[in-house]
């Protein structure tokens, strides 16, 4: 693996934090490697590059990977995406995308009228493009040099609101409840035929997994998300969002919950409430920029007996976080600005526990 000579042990560790056995937090920590070298010629491409382009991207991230250092439990890892819209892209909305970003073109209509969306495995640009891309990834990474992550789908309410819109998704619930059941199942069972079809892509070759959240499993695993929850009320939560969620969690093995902001710990007591959620990502925000405001909930959800996942900002945060929370089943990342301060958080982390 780039950069990294002791993968079996960080493996072991990982499955350590999954079973809630590890005795010190998980710390996912990088930095540039000392004289690193990067190509300037891979970056200000085209956006068509930036997005569609597998042998570009396959080039960027070798870049990044030879020049980084992988301190603690980090690794190598590439989590493909075409956004966060593209649920929609499969059932032929049309996904905008810059330089940096991506939207999709909402319909402008009730949720009957697309009752009869259809997934066109054949015919669908951003399926076969993700296809293609996840294909190139993993046989570039078969020798072990990187993990490929999973695609980044987002099915559930966070779906339906890419189809219309999240006001619309508001009034929807309150006048056609019927038609939000409808639109939740139907992009439910496309999210578990693309999970699986990509996810046989994914392990050929290495068996386990990750994603965008960076954590590692032998047993493939993928994250749960709905940040729309935010907008609706406990009632609506048990309506519309429970049962979805909930199976969303049975049909993994392992998931992690990704709780968006301080917003949505309204609804933190439902979640930890979900047996077949393994572990839940407070996910900080531009008003909460501190580990400290997450304790509370942290402890919570390990008193849940669930995994936790969180970004530690500085040095501080991660002490924070040692001081006040259980190691076992703790996953902390973060980044430093050279390997001498990544052997110093490291060495601050090991002998804290000693």
């Amino acid at each position: 693996m780039i950069n990294v000579s002791d993968w079996k042990h960080r493996k072991e560790r990982y499955e350590q934090y999954w079973n809630l056995e590890n005795k010190t937090p998980i710390l996912y920590i990088t930095s540039p490697k000392e004289n690193a070298n990067y190509d300037k010629s891979l970056y200000n491409v085209p956006s068509d590059t930036y997005w569609f382009d597998p042998s570009w991207k396959i080039k960027a991230i070798r870049d990044d990977f030879n020049n980084t250092y992988f301190g603690g439990d980090s690794f190598p890892y590439v989590s493909p995406s075409l956004g966060p819209d593209i649920m929609s892209g499969f059932l032929g909305l049309k996904i905008i995308y810059n330089e940096a970003s991506s939207w999709v073109e909402h319909k402008d209509c009730h949720l009957s009228e697309l009752a009869n969306l259809k997934f066109d495995k054949e015919n669908n640009f951003y399926f076969n493009k993700m296809t293609e891309m996840l294909k190139a990834f993993t046989e570039d990474a078969k020798n072990g040099d990187y993990i490929v992550g999973m695609v980044d789908l987002n099915p559930g309410a966070d779906g339906i609101a890419s189809l219309i819109g999240a006001d619309k998704l508001c009034f929807e619930m309150m006048d056609n409840p019927d038609d939000v059941d409808m639109m939740n199942r139907k992009i439910l069972d496309l999210y578990k035929y693309v999970y699986t079809y990509f996810d046989n892509i994914v392990t050929k070759y290495q068996g386990g997994n990750t994603n965008w959240l960076g954590v590692y499993s032998d047993i493939p695993w993928y994250f749960i998300s709905c940040d729309f929850m935010c907008m609706v009320s406990p009632k609506s939560f048990d309506r519309f969002l429970d049962w979805e969620i909930r199976e969303r969690a049975k049909f993994h093995k392992r998931s992690m919950f990704h709780l968006d902001g301080e917003n949505a710990v309204v609804h933190l007591d439902k979640i930890l409430k979900i047996d077949d959620i393994t572990a839940v990502e407070v996910q900080a925000t531009p008003y909460v920029h501190c580990a400290k405001m997450w304790v509370e909930y942290i402890k919570k959800i390990q008193d849940a007996k669930k995994c936790v996942w969180i970004e530690a900002k500085n040095e501080e945060d991660i002490k924070v976080l040692m001081e006040n929370c259980k190691p076992e089943g703790l996953f902390i990342k973060t980044w430093a600005d050279s390997e001498e301060k990544v052997k110093r958080i490291e060495d601050m982390v090991n002998d804290f526990y000693k």
